[in-house]
Order: structure tokens, then C-alpha cells, then sequence
């Protein structure tokens, strides 16, 4: 039996011998860590107090059970269609490149995105950063709009209209959550 977490690509040209790929077993663990946790947060949620108890629209309770009942309803909709692609690609061999070995391949993955694409990670940790220096600076309503106007572009959106609707989407969203579920004045 394979290890669940193999970070080597063994040998170029060969195929693996297992019918469930070694990213199949990672994105199966991944779920079920989201499934734990999920679960375990859910239980925790419950001891929250409802919008009976508050005397906002929503209570505590509310925000953290959709977000929750979200992400188990998605990880169940991965694990399907992770099951459903295992399944297809079963028959099927993975087709590698013979030309060039696992060295030159990773060269070409990492080479073939530019900074943004390289960096990405980073450059949304400095945007978060950015995003909670700014809040006390223009207030948050604007930061967020800019927050969410700068994260579209560098997640990759292009068209201009997903990006001025998804900017639009969030500040509208940031009112109404805020300023009128939970009446919480934004600052």
C-alpha cells in the first residue's frame, strides 16, 4: 500500500500503481480534515447564543452556522466530484511528459506564471496587512472596497465587469451586514 503523503514524483515515464493518485489521496485527506473541523466547529456553534437572546436581526449564532453549513455542503460536493474524476481516470493512464525530466517540468511550472503568478501568495498576506492598517485610516466600508478590488486582480479576474461587480457585490454586502443585521455602526 502506498503512503498517504508521498512529495516525491518517482520515476519519469512510469505510471503509478495505485488506481488512486497520489493528489486523489491528498484532496481525500483534505477533505476529511474539513469534515472534522467543520463538525467540531458546528457542535461549538451551537452553544452560541440565537437571535432570540440579542437583540440584533441575526444573532451570533446565525453568521458562523452558514458559513459552516457551507463549507461541509462544498467539501461534500468535492468529495463527489473528486470520486466521480477518480473513477473516469481509473481506466486511463497519466499521460507524462517523456521529454523532459520531474527537474525540468517543475522549472517550467514555476517559470510559466509571472510575479504575480509566483508570488501570489505573499502579495495577499501584505494586502491583508495593508487592509487592517487602512481600515483606521479611510474607514472600513472603503477599505474593504479596495480590499476586494485589489484581490480580484490579483486572483487572475480580467473581464472588467466581474471586477466592478464583485467590488460592488462586496461594499453593498459589508453595509448590509454590518450596518443593518447587526447593527454594528461601521467605523
Amino acid at each position: 500500500m502506498l503512503p498517504l503523503f508521498s512529495f516525491g514524483a518517482g520515476e519519469p515515464g512510469v505510471a503509478p500503481t495505485s488506481s488512486v493518485s497520489v493528489m486523489t489521496r491528498k484532496l481525500y485527506a483534505f477533505i476529511a480534515c474539513v469534515f472534522v473541523g467543520g463538525i467540531f466547529f458546528l457542535t461549538l456553534t451551537w452553544q452560541l447564543p440565537s437571535s432570540e437572546e440579542v437583540s440584533t436581526l441575526i444573532g451570533p449564532r446565525t453568521w458562523p452556522m452558514l458559513v459552516l453549513v457551507a463549507m461541509l455542503v462544498l467539501a461534500t460536493m468535492l468529495a463527489v466530484t473528486t470520486h466521480i474524476e477518480s473513477r473516469k481516470s481509473k481506466g486511463s493512464s497519466l499521460a507524462t511528459k517523456e521529454d523532459d525530466g520531474p527537474e525540468e517540468a517543475a522549472a517550467d511550472e514555476t517559470a510559466s506564471g509571472g510575479f504575480f503568478a509566483r508570488n501570489r501568495h505573499w502579495i495577499l498576506l501584505v494586502l491583508v496587512v495593508l487592509y487592517t492598517v487602512s481600515m483606521s485610516l479611510v474607514g472600513f466600508l472603503w477599505a474593504t472596497i479596495v480590499f476586494s478590488l485589489l484581490c480580484s486582480l490579483i486572483l487572475g479576474a480580467t473581464r472588467k465587469m466581474t471586477i466592478g461587480m464583485t467590488t460592488l457585490v462586496g461594499g453593498i454586502l459589508v453595509l448590509v451586514v454590518f450596518d443593518t443585521l447587526l447593527n454594528i455602526p461601521l467605523p
